[in-house]
């Protein structure tokens, strides 16, 4: 702000579950809104739009049904928008095309059924994406091929009964990815072996019955994988035994583990090194069963 120009102030105001209005009073100098646990139902996206500097808007742990973006579509300077633990059913995300800096958006703990990812695509600086804990049986991830910055991303305790991860190969920073508590039943993790920044993978309780760990063996980084509550019948650990940096491995204790003999005496991870005397050696490279 140019110096002796006063800060033009905004009175934002929102409606609570108790059908009482309050009000907050900001200028268009802030950088920040936190709204957040006040049990607001409603509230006047359009003034908070006058924040020329906005970078972090939140709305969370609400009461919110529905919320109209399109105001934030002015908002090019918001970088981290919360929305998460709500009682969202839908949201349009098409207004955050403009944001070109958004680096977190949050939208978990809601009762959205589906989404459309497709505006994130424009959103290239995009650090962190939450969707977890809703009610989505099917989401494309085809949008977040061009967020090339993506970090963390977290997609589990939905109700996601198929899903292609082959936009993930182009997600080479990614760091963490959840897809936990899915009844997905059969997953292809091929597209993960470019992601050679990744260090933790969650697949617990996904339905799965057989897992190919070859695409995962080129994730040289991976320190965690949680492969728990998972009708596993049998579990080749060949691929992923020489990642020496892999500190937590979850598997259930009944699913039968192998690797190839011809590693039986190398160094391998502190993680398989805690159930090596599970492990049955095989000569097969890979394991065939008739």
């Amino acid at each position: 702000m140019k110096k002796g120009v006063a800060a033009v102030k905004y009175s934002i105001i929102y409606k609570t579950t108790q059908e009482t209005e309050n009000e907050v009073v900001v200028d268009d100098t802030d950088m920040a809104l936190d709204l957040s646990g006040n049990d607001i139902i409603d509230v006047d996206v359009k003034r908070i739009a006058n924040l020329n500097h906005l970078q972090s808007l939140n709305l969370s742990a609400n009461h919110l049904e529905e919320i109209d973006l399109e105001p934030l579509s002015e908002c090019v300077s918001l970088e981290k928008l919360f929305l998460g633990s709500n009682l969202l059913r839908d949201i349009q995300l098409e207004p955050l095309e403009n944001c070109k800096n958004l680096k977190i958006l949050s939208l978990e703990i809601n009762r959205l059924h589906r989404i459309n990812l497709g505006p994130l695509g424009q959103c290239i600086s995009l650090n962190e994406l939450y969707i977890h804990s809703n009610k989505m049986t099917t989401i494309e991830l085809t949008p977040l091929q061009y967020c090339e910055d993506l970090r963390f991303l977290r997609i589990d305790n939905n109700e996601i009964l198929d899903i292609d991860l082959g936009p993930l190969s182009q997600l080479t920073h990614l760091q963490e990815f959840f897809l936990e508590h899915n009844p997905i039943r059969k997953i292809e993790l091929s597209p993960l072996s470019e992601c050679v920044a990744l260090e933790g993978l969650w697949l617990r309780g996904i339905q799965i019955s057989e897992l190919d760990l070859t695409p995962i063996g080129k994730c040289g980084n991976l320190l965690w994988m949680d492969l728990q509550d998972n009708p596993i019948e049998r579990l080749d650990l060949t691929p992923i035994y020489r990642q020496r940096e892999l500190e937590k491995l979850l598997i259930d204790d009944n699913v039968p583990l192998f690797v190839s003999e011809e590693l039986k005496d190398e160094h391998t991870s502190p993680a398989i090194s805690k159930i090596k005397d599970r492990i049955e050696w095989k000569k097969e490279t890979s394991i065939i069963w008739d």
